[in-house]
């Protein structure tokens, strides 16, 4: 929510949806999903020494991802399929192109991987619609 600015529309001020809900899988489901596919990319396991935490930036950002992982992990429960890419070594800031393109091709990869669950899935709901016809 940090990165982009509140957009003003009508008499609201609206802010990234991430301020209240990170990965919003049960309005996806209110809104008719059948299958709900979502991609966790939260930072659980950087690990931070002592000597890190002497800079704003460092401690905020750390004190931000602790309260998306916390809100996250209930929320990916709800969840059909979590695809979760290795992203380690990349941070939330970095946007540079190389750094884009190496977060893009974990993504790549770990979808690919689940690719076998996807299919089951759908399957698995193709069968349960054709039998409600």
């Amino acid at each position: 929510p940090g990165l982009h600015q509140p957009i003003p529309i009508e008499n609201q001020l609206l802010v990234d949806g991430g301020v209240l809900r990170n990965i919003p899988i049960e309005e996806a489901k209110k809104m008719g999903s059948d299958i709900v596919i979502a991609v966790d990319v939260d930072s659980r396991n950087e690990q931070y020494k002592f000597k890190d935490f002497k800079s704003f930036e460092t401690t905020l950002t750390r004190v931000i991802n602790l309260g998306l992982i916390a809100q996250s992990e209930l929320l990916l429960n709800k969840a059909d399929i979590v695809i979760s890419p290795n992203l380690e070594g990349i941070n939330i800031l970095d946007l540079d192109h190389k750094t884009l393109e190496k977060a893009i091709k974990a993504g790549e990869e770990a979808a690919i991987k689940k690719l076998p669950e996807i299919r089951k899935k759908l399957e698995a709901k193709a069968k349960i619609l054709h039998k409600s016809v």
